[in-house]
Parts: structure tokens; sequence; C-alpha cells
């Protein structure tokens, strides 16, 4: 996929997958209070994603990168712990998640199909 990003903004794809529906015997481990517990169940869930799309929704976000963006994106940068990841071009590749609500909440947003 070639995404296009306009001069002075920046962009990045979200992945909505399928909604799966299983039905069948599972085995679970929840943590709680510092112990585990291993239990069964049998039944139907529904997994994450997007029911009824029959492919995963690919979304491309851009918003212009202002003063306050750019100081946020370098903190990123700085922060070993944060999954930013260098790559070639002098870019940053990192979860959308680690940007603010607020910044993705005002992104424009377009389906890509992929």
């Amino acid at each position: 996929m070639t995404v296009n990003i306009r001069p002075g903004w920046v962009s990045w794809i979200e992945v909505s997958p399928v909604a799966r529906v299983l039905d069948g015997d599972f085995v679970y481990l929840r943590a709680a209070s510092g112990t585990r517990k291993i239990g069964k169940f049998s039944g139907v869930i529904e997994a994450p994603g997007i029911e009824g799309n029959l492919k995963d929704l690919y979304t491309l976000r851009s918003t212009p990168m202002t003063d306050a963006l750019a100081s946020e994106v370098r903190a990123l940068a700085g922060q070993a712990e944060s999954a930013a990841q260098a790559v070639d071009g002098g870019g940053l590749r990192f979860p959308a998640e680690l940007l603010s609500d607020d910044l993705r909440a005002q992104a424009e947003r377009y389906d890509l199909d992929h």
C-alpha cells in the first residue's frame, strides 16, 4: 500500500479486524490480585472487529503537523520504552495509540480499499 502524505502533515493507518464469532470450548487464564486462575467454559464469543465485513478495514488518518504534535512526537522518539522505531528516510514508526486522544479524534479519516 502506498500512501502520499501532504507536506506539513502527519498520517497513520489504523486496522480494524473483521469480527470473528467463535463457538466452542475455551480455556482462559485470568490474573487478579496477584493470583492466576484457570477456567473453562463453552459457548459463543465474538472477537474484536467489524461485524459483517468480509475483510479487515484499513483507515488512513491525517492531521496537520502542529508545533504541539511535533513536540509530542519528539518526546516519543526520546523514550526508549515508547515502542517508537526509526525507519529509513528519517521517519518514525510507532503505534497510533501513543498519540493523544484529542489528536486522533480531530484527524481526517479516509477508508482505504486494500
